[in-house]
């Protein structure tokens, strides 16, 4: 990924990487909960993946008022990988922390992950908990658990979304930041890559607001969410035993069973392939999901078969 630009400008303890397109209603939350940080000794890349809804503009405005802030305007969209690396590309600081553009940070975030990094020599990252905001009004916090190995991360993400990762800028260039081949679970491949160069410390806290919403995005479309568990399947089965691999397997055909545009009955076949094969905490909780949509769908199409 080659080394940070050089200057003679004393460099940042922190690279801020926030990646946007189109949604700039959700971007000013954004980025003023990174202003506002407790720990102020950083620089925020914003990343304009080729948006057309006023993005540029307001970028433009805000790097013109703050010298903290470096906006890179892509001509065209690279996706939220490519963003993400354009952005790593340009960062200066020791270590590089990344933002959603629909996600906020608490304002000491960064401050606690630095403390958190600097207690565990052996750490080339930081997680942290994180509270769940839905848009009907309800949020909950989500607790991430400390000392994960290698193996239980690669059963599923437990350390969250590329919003509460902080990691080391010499790791994350020698890994290659962010593969741009996956569609979705981005976040989880570059968890897994980071755990193989050393330890992840994770903050107890919860120090990121993630809003859940319905708006377009990567975890409300399951055909990107298929096509990132099946890639990180395939790049990483190399380091799952035999239990796993199927357990991540049946994770696969849930995925595919919850695509609205298949076949009901291959929908169905899907669910009882994931069933089969999965312990029965994941099983109960694959039923759970897909059955009543399952029957919900069912009940659809046959009313649009009496019409």
């Amino acid at each position: 990924m080659g080394a940070p630009p050089s200057d003679d400008v004393k460099r940042p303890l922190v690279s801020v990487i926030l990646p946007t397109r189109d949604r700039a209603k959700y971007l000013g939350r954004a980025v003023a909960s990174v202003l506002g940080q407790s720990e102020q000794d950083f620089e925020l890349i914003v990343v304009n993946d080729a948006s057309s809804d006023g993005t540029r503009e307001y970028l433009d405005r805000l790097a013109a008022q703050d010298s903290r802030v470096l906006v890179i305007h892509n001509a065209v969209a690279k996706g939220g990988a490519g963003a993400r690396n354009a952005g790593i590309a340009r960062g200066r600081g020791k270590w590089i922390a990344f933002l959603d553009d629909d996600d906020e940070w608490m304002p000491m975030k960064l401050h606690h992950q630095l403390e958190a990094l600097s207690s565990n020599a052996s750490a080339v990252a930081c997680s942290c908990s994180y509270i769940m905001n839905f848009s009907s009004g309800w949020s909950r916090v989500v607790a991430v658990p400390a000392f994960l190995t290698l193996g239980q991360l690669l059963v599923d993400n437990q350390l969250g979304s590329s919003s509460a990762c902080m990691c080391s800028s010499k790791v994350l260039r020698d890994i290659g930041g962010f593969d741009i081949k996956f569609k979705s679970a981005q976040d989880h491949d570059l968890w897994v890559r980071l755990r193989q160069k050393g330890d992840v410390a994770v903050c107890g806290e919860a120090l990121v607001l993630y809003h859940s919403h319905r708006e377009t995005r990567i975890t409300n479309n399951m055909q990107s969410q298929y096509a990132g568990a099946r890639h990180f399947y395939l790049k990483h089965r190399n380091l799952m035993d035999a239990p796993l691999r199927r357990r991540r397997l049946s994770y696969n055909c849930f995925i595919m069973s919850r695509q609205a545009d298949r076949a009901l009955r291959h929908r169905i076949r899907y669910l009882i392939l994931s069933l089969l094969n999965s312990p029965m905490g994941p099983a109960l909780t694959y039923a759970r999901s897909s059955v009543p949509r399952l029957v919900g769908d069912a009940a659809l199409g046959s009313l649009k078969l009496w019409k």
